[in-house]
Formats: structure tokens, sequence, C-alpha cells
């Protein structure tokens, strides 16, 4: 993506707890009855922020990013 470098170490640090974040949440929904077969039928949410690409600080492609977004499956 050619971010810079400060940037992308900024990031990895906050990943660093997804991965346990993201089986938690997991386990929660196979509670509600969600299984490998649930399937995504909606997707809400505002229109994406974009960070267009910059040489100048080193971002080489655009960034599009959702907030606030709710999918229904």
């Amino acid at each position: 993506m050619g971010a810079p470098k400060a940037t992308i170490e900024r990031v990895a640090e906050a990943q660093a707890g997804r991965a346990k974040a993201l089986g938690t949440l997991l386990g929660s929904l196979k509670d509600k009855g969600w299984t490998g077969q649930t399937t995504w039928s909606r997707f809400d949410g505002m229109m994406p922020h974009v960070i267009p690409a910059d040489p100048e600080i080193g971002l080489k492609n655009e960034v599009v990013m959702y907030e606030n977004v709710v999918f229904f499956g």
C-alpha cells in the first residue's frame, strides 16, 4: 500500500488483540445460532471515507474505509 512506516507500525500494534476479540465475537454469534452456513444478506453503512493516494507522504494507493457499519446474516 505504500503507507508511511510509522503508520504501519501503529496499525500493527493496534491489531495485536484483534484475533482474541474476533474469537470472542464469533463465540457469541454461535451462541445466538450463527453457523458456517449463515449467509450475509444485507450491508448498511454510510458512504465510505476515502484517503486519496499521496506520493508526498508515501501513500501509493487510496484507502477506502467504512465506519459504523451493520450487516445482517
